[in-house]
């Protein structure tokens, strides 16, 4: 028994060294594990440092961006405050950025702020949201500038949604198209203009006699046409000259005109010295009415005729024919009585009105 107890106090020394050392093995890999986890903090941090550096250099970018681009730019909260604006925004506004910044967009552009219906801080919440609308600025100096909004749906930097506006002026483009608007109307009113008298030409005749019959005929309503010429034009011509044929020409389209009391009548140059009326909503008597008028016009005009066997002065020989007009009906066939009119007209001696 006492050898069991010496041996126990022999093995007590080396049972404590063995703890020593699982103790020491512990405490380095807790020592490896603490300086692993503290490595990886260093990267973490140094990742993170990294990213925020690189964070406040884009931030810096756009921001150069933004203050540098030459369009009107301005971010706009969800509640319609002014988040921030750009140089070119200011000086658009005329205001300085102190002025603007907080102020409602409503406030600062009022009903110029966008179209109806288009406002996008009412669209702003809907993630990628983009619209483009144009405006008219006008400007307390006189004038008035077009541009073209385009706005996209963002986050603020205080977490709210809202929208950044990019206004570009399209003032030029837009005076241009204006221009080539009305330089093609003015072409447009110039092709359906004869060069010469400058009444009405036979295309823009032969368009408004089938427009004014379709729209006549909806209703059954009346619908006169008078066709006319100058009495032995050609003598008139031969004698005095193409120049003197010319004026004559016009003159004559003058006075045609003239005994037109109703812009929706129509005068137009048939051909050679041959004119045409239409007269919409206007019954046979009354088509008569019009046609003795212009006759009286030309022959008060005492244009010398010297080789016209109907007066010494320029005359004309007037066909009318009215019709109430239908669907079922051709337009052309008023125009052949007309033709029939005045070939009786000049049958009877000329200078005269005679009705189909």
């Amino acid at each position: 028994m006492e050898k069991d107890c010496a041996d126990e106090k022999m093995k007590e020394p080396e049972t404590s060294d063995a703890r020593l050392r699982a103790q020491k093995s512990r405490l380095a890999k807790t020592l490896r594990s603490v300086r692993e986890v503290n490595a990886a903090l260093e990267e973490a941090l140094a990742d993170c440092s990294r990213k925020r550096m690189h964070a406040d250099l884009l931030s810096m970018e756009l921001e150069q961006v933004f203050n540098c681009c030459t369009d009107p730019m301005w971010v706009v909260r969800e509640d319609g405050a002014v988040v921030r604006i750009n140089k070119a925004m200011a000086d658009l506004l005329g205001r300085s950025r102190e002025e603007v910044v907080g102020n409602s967009c409503v406030d600062v552009l009022g009903e110029h702020c966008s179209p109806d219906g288009a406002c996008p801080v009412k669209s702003c919440k809907r993630a990628g949201m983009l619209h483009t609308y144009e405006v008219n600025r006008p400007f307390a100096s006189g004038g008035s500038r077009y541009f073209l909004v385009s706005t996209a749906s963002l986050m603020t930097i205080d977490g709210l949604s809202g929208f950044v506006a990019q206004y570009k002026d399209i003032t030029p483009q837009k005076q241009a198209k204006q221009i080539m608007e009305q330089a093609n109307a003015e072409l447009e009113r110039l092709a359906g203009i004869d060069g010469l008298t400058g009444v009405s030409n036979r295309r823009t005749f032969d368009n408004a006699l089938r427009e004014e019959w379709n729209r006549l005929s909806r209703e059954k309503r009346n619908l006169s046409v008078v066709l006319c010429d100058i009495d032995h034009f050609k003598g008139y011509n031969d004698t005095l000259g193409h120049q003197s044929g010319d004026d004559c020409l016009r003159k004559v389209a003058r006075a045609l005109e003239a005994s037109c009391g109703r812009p929706a009548d129509l005068v137009a140059r048939y051909g050679g010295e041959e004119f045409v009326f239409l007269l919409p909503e206007t019954p046979p008597e009354g088509g008569m009415r019009v046609a003795e008028a212009a006759r009286e016009k030309v022959a008060g005009l005492a244009l010398h005729h010297p080789r016209s066997p109907v007066c010494a002065y320029v005359t004309m020989s007037f066909g009318v024919a009215g019709a109430v007009c239908r669907p079922e009906d051709c337009p052309d066939a008023l125009l052949e009585k007309a033709d029939v009119g005045l070939y009786q007209a000049k049958k009877q001696g000329r200078n005269r009105v005679c009705a189909a």
